[in-house]
């Protein structure tokens, strides 16, 4: 039943008239334009709602923030994409688009920041603590202090947030009103192609497509271990979202709908990406696709391909990356043991950032070992390969110190979603033995035996066949 513009729930009139039998259905009372006390519309106003002003004056008649009723929630709603600016400033829920019939803040504000600790007097404004406010139809004259305490003032900082504002009716304590707010909070990230992540919350991607996370599930030593500078190959697992503290590697994607483009280092752009701050229900189970596992056993359920053969429950969980929230001195570029290494550390990179790269080698994307007394920097992420999976590629073998600082010991990356952004050839200090060979590879580093029309590499240089 829905009287001026409230829905009351079948269950509230059973519970109130359990004893009496009635026929129910929807009732609506329309009532004429004069008439202030039947709620026609609910809109936002104030600052916090940029297009409700002109200039410092609020704008009641304004429609751009109308909230729509949802039946299925008996409320208001509203979702709207905030700034950091708009935090802390003022707004009022209006009815009719009149300053006459609108609703204020009560004694109990809301609290800022609102995931934090809530003192006594303030609500985080959510939905286990809604935050309360009144209603006025005279508020020409009374509660019109619009730069004080009868403003509600909006306590979300950037992010994508749904407003709802509930009316409530009670035949023996009367109305009542208060609203919440749910959503993500942004966290802002810059990403140049690709490049290493880590945050102490876990975060949910941009519904765009055009941020995907990875993380590093395994490592394939390759062919021929004679060289301590030959490749090896990580397979990069996609994430559904990233879990809390978790290295990944994030990639931008241009064009979403073509995710499997090659990222090219020598064109890719800085870009500001938006990742959100994950709210998870603690009571949420494992079949719900918002789940969050505080238990490494159970991120299976953060890749991707979740329930695919070989994503599993029964599939091991393994990533190579070692997140680093905040910023982390890595005296020596392995882990030590016994006088022998037992672990070796890569960044993500590209080729030419490293000091002794080859300028016969075209640019590309690859995990290259660390030098000694080097950094993981705040909310970015490591290659930590133990020497159970890596050989010679890695310095292992006979190791008790690093070769000479020329050794890049390079890993090449593979994409689990198919998308490939390896490097061009084994990378060595003296020669690369993809030119030696006379082979053609292409610009992904598969070798090709008739090459047609295209972009290839042979004998360590870009040839184009048109």
């Amino acid at each position: 039943m829905t009287v001026d513009g409230v829905n009351y729930s079948e269950n509230r009139w059973s519970a109130l008239y359990s004893n009496h039998k009635a026929v129910r259905g929807q009732v609506i009372f329309l009532s004429s334009g004069s008439d202030d006390n039947t709620i026609k519309s609910v809109s936002l106003v104030g600052p916090a709602f940029p297009n409700s002003m002109s200039g410092t004056a609020w704008q009641w008649t304004s429609a751009a923030y109308d909230m729509a009723y949802d039946v299925t929630d008996n409320s208001y709603t509203y979702t709207i994409e905030s700034q950091d600016s708009e935090l802390s400033k003022f707004f009022r829920f209006v009815a009719n688009h009149k300053q006459k019939t609108n609703w204020y803040e009560t004694n109990t504000q809301a609290a800022i920041p609102y995931d934090g600790t809530i003192a006594n007097g303030y609500t985080a404004a959510t939905t286990q603590d809604p935050n309360d406010v009144a209603y006025t139809t005279s508020g020409t004259t009374s509660h019109t202090d619009l730069t004080n305490t009868d403003n509600i003032i909006w306590n979300r900082p950037s992010g994508q947030w749904t407003i709802r504002f509930y009316i409530k009716h009670d035949l023996v304590a009367g109305e009542s009103y208060y609203y919440t707010i749910t959503g993500h909070e942004y966290v802002p990230v810059e990403i140049t192609g690709l490049r290493t992540f880590s945050y102490d919350v876990a975060l949910d991607l941009p519904a765009d497509g055009s941020v995907m996370a990875y993380e590093a599930y395994s490592y394939d030593k390759g062919g021929s271990t004679a060289s301590s500078t030959q490749h090896g190959t990580i397979t990069l697992r996609r994430l559904r979202y990233i879990p809390a503290n978790m290295g990944v590697v994030l990639k931008y994607v241009t064009d979403p709908a073509h995710p499997d483009v090659q990222v090219d280092p020598q064109t890719a752009t800085k870009v500001s990406a938006k990742l959100l701050k994950r709210n998870v229900d603690n009571t949420l189970t494992t079949a719900n696709p918002e789940y969050t596992a505080d238990d490494e056993t159970e991120y299976w359920h953060a890749w991707y391909k979740q329930g695919v053969t070989g994503y599993t429950s029964d599939t091991p969980w393994n990533n190579y990356l070692v997140g680093t929230v905040t910023r982390t001195l890595l005296p020596t570029n392995g882990k030590i043991e016994n006088g022998e290494f037992v672990e070796r550390y890569f960044a993500l990179s590209t080729y030419y950032r490293c000091a002794d790269h080859l300028t016969s080698i075209p640019d590309y994307y690859g995990f290259f070992r660390y030098k000694n007394n080097q950094a993981s920097g705040a909310n970015k992420a490591y290659l930590s390969l133990p020497s159970s999976v890596l050989d010679y590629n890695g310095q292992f073998i006979g190791q008790t110190a690093d070769e000479p600082a020329g050794a890049l010991s390079a890993q090449y990356l593979l994409f689990d979603d198919d998308f490939v952004t390896n490097g061009i050839g084994t990378v060595n200090t003296d020669t690369d033995n993809r030119s030696a060979d006379k082979a053609w590879y292409t610009l992904q580093g598969v070798r090709v035996s008739h090459p047609t029309k295209g972009i290839y590499i042979h004998e360590g240089k870009k040839v184009i066949i048109r």
